[in-house]
C-alpha cells in the first residue's frame, strides 16, 4: 500500500527538482503499470453493479447443463391402476397396475439443450473479461484524476513556498528602507491567494482519494501507473463485443430450442400389471410410449418472439462496435494532439521561468515594480502547472486509448508490451 501523503511528498520532489522532465512523454512510455496497481482491480470488481449477474448466469449454466445432461425431459410420474368388478358383477375379476410415467427427450431436443448450456457458458467466460475491463476503465479514471489532484496540490505547496520567500525578501526590504509598506501588503496577500489555493486544492484531492478508498478499500495510490499505447486488436476479440456476442449466440441457442419445443417430448410408460378373476390369474409387462405429433401453432409466437430477441442483440452489437471505432478514433486523436500540445507547453513554459528569473533580478536591483514580479510569478506557476498536467493527461489519454482498444490493465499483451518496453529502455541507459 502507497500511502497518499508519501505519494505526494515523492512527487512533489521530482516536479520541484527536476520539472521537466518528471512526466516526460518518453517516461510515460516506458514506464509499466505496478502489480500494486493491477491488484486493485479485484476490489474494485467486486463492488460493480455488473457483478450481481455473475453468480446468476453461473447458477442458470448450472442448471440447463443438469437438464441437458440427462434424457429426463419432465417429472417421475408413479402410476398405481386398479379394476375390480365387485359392483357391476359376479367374476370376482379384479386388475392390478402398477408402473412408472415419464417424458423423454428426443435427439434433437437434448442436441438443442446442449447448445443452450454452451451458450451459457461462452457467457461466463465472456462475463470475466467484461468486468475485468470495466473494473479498469472505473480504476484507471479514479487513478488518473487523483494523480492530476496530487500534482495540483504539489504546485500549489510551491506556489505557497515561493510566496512566503518572497514576502521574507520584501519585508527586508521594507526594513531597510528600500520598499514601501504597499509592497509588503502585496506580497502578503499573494500569500494569503496561494493558502486559499492550497486548502482548495486539499480538498479536491481529499474527494478525489476518498472515492479511490471506497471503490479500492486503500488509502494511497500507486506510483506507476502509466502505460504504452499499444496497437489495435480486432472487435471480435474486444470484452464487450465479446461479451455481446455471447448475449447473441444464447439467443440463437433459444430460438433452436423452441424450434424443437413445438413437438413435446414423448413419454414413455414401464410397468406391470395382475389380472385375476375366478379360474384365472396373469400378470404381464407393460410397455408404453407416447409421441406427439407437434401439429399445434401455439409455438409459432414463442419463434417469432425469439427472433426479434436475436435481432434486437445483433442490433445492439452493431452499435456497440460503431460506438467503439468512433471511441478509439477519438482516444488516438487526443493521444497525437496531447503530444503536439505538450511539446508547445513545454517551450511555453521555458520562457516564463526565464522571464520569471530576469524578473525577480530587475525587481531586485529596482529596475520593476513588485506587481510586475507578482504578475509574472503567476504566469510561471500557471505555465509550470499546464505543464505537469499536460503530461499527466497524456498518460492519462494513452490509459483511455487502451480502454477503448480492449485492454484491461490486467491483460497480458499489456504487461508484456510494457515489460519488454522496460527492458529495451534499461538495456538503451
Amino acid at each position: 500500500m502507497y500511502h497518499l501523503n508519501r505519494f505526494s511528498q515523492r512527487l512533489s520532489l521530482s516536479l520541484i527538482v527536476a520539472l521537466p522532465l518528471s512526466f516526460g512523454l518518453v517516461a510515460s512510455q516506458a514506464m509499466a503499470a505496478s502489480s500494486e496497481y493491477i491488484q486493485l482491480l479485484e476490489p474494485i470488481q467486486q463492488h460493480q453493479p455488473e457483478q450481481m449477474t455473475a453468480q446468476a448466469i453461473e447458477t442458470l449454466q448450472a442448471a440447463n447443463q443438469s437438464l441437458s445432461s440427462s434424457w429426463l425431459a419432465g417429472d417421475l410420474s408413479l402410476n398405481i391402476h386398479h379394476e375390480n368388478d365387485a359392483l357391476t358383477g359376479a367374476e370376482s375379476a379384479q386388475t392390478w397396475a402398477l408402473g412408472a410415467e415419464f417424458p423423454v427427450w428426443l435427439p434433437s431436443q437434448k442436441a438443442a439443450l446442449e447448445g443452450l448450456s454452451n451458450g451459457y457458458q461462452s457467457q461466463l467466460r465472456a462475463q470475466s473479461g467484461y468486468l475485468s475491463w470495466l473494473a479498469s476503465s472505473t480504476l484507471r479514471g479514479l487513478a488518473w484524476e487523483a494523480k492530476k489532484a496530487t500534482i495540483e496540490v504539489d504546485l500549489a505547496a510551491s506556489a505557497l513556498e515561493q510566496s512566503q520567500a518572497l514576502a521574507e525578501r520584501v519585508q527586508q526590504k521594507v526594513n531597510v528602507g528600500e520598499s514601501t509598506q504597499l509592497d509588503l501588503l502585496l506580497a502578503q496577500k499573494s500569500v494569503l491567494q496561494q493558502q486559499t489555493n492550497l486548502v482548495q486544492k486539499q480538498g479536491q484531492l481529499q474527494r478525489l482519494q476518498s472515492q479511490f478508498t471506497a471503490w479500492t478499500g486503500y488509502e494511497g495510490l500507486p506510483a506507476d501507473i502509466d502505460e504504452t499505447a499499444l496497437a489495435p486488436i480486432s472487435l471480435t476479440a474486444h470484452p464487450q463485443i465479446v461479451w455481446l456476442s455471447s448475449f447473441l449466440e444464447v439467443a440463437q441457442a433459444e430460438l433452436a430450442q423452441q424450434k424443437q419445443q413445438k413437438q413435446a417430448a414423448p413419454t414413455l410408460y414401464v410397468g406391470a400389471q395382475n389380472d385375476r378373476s375366478t379360474g384365472f390369474d396373469n400378470t404381464s409387462l407393460v410397455f408404453e410410449i407416447s409421441i406427439p405429433l407437434g401439429v399445434g401453432a401455439s409455438n409459432n409466437m414463442a419463434v417469432a418472439e425469439k427472433q426479434v430477441a436475436i435481432t434486437e442483440k445483433r442490433a445492439a452489437l452493431k452499435q456497440a462496435k460503431f460506438e467503439l471505432k468512433r471511441a478509439i478514433i477519438e482516444a488516438t486523436q487526443q493521444v497525437a494532439t496531447q503530444k503536439k500540445q505538450g511539446d508547445l507547453i513545454q517551450q511555453q513554459s521555458v520562457l516564463d521561468n526565464k522571464a520569471l528569473a530576469l524578473a525577480e533580478k530587475s525587481y531586485q536591483y529596482g529596475a520593476s515594480t513588485l506587481q510586475d514580479l507578482l504578475r509574472i510569478q503567476q504566469q510561471a506557476l500557471a505555465s509550470q502547472l499546464t505543464l505537469e498536467l499536460s503530461n499527466a493527461t497524456l498518460g492519462q489519454s494513452i490509459a483511455q486509448l487502451n480502454q477503448m482498444m480492449g485492454y484491461s490493465l490486467d491483460s497480458t499483451a499489456l504487461n508484456q508490451a510494457q515489460k519488454s518496453l522496460n527492458s529495451a529502455s534499461g538495456k538503451g541507459q
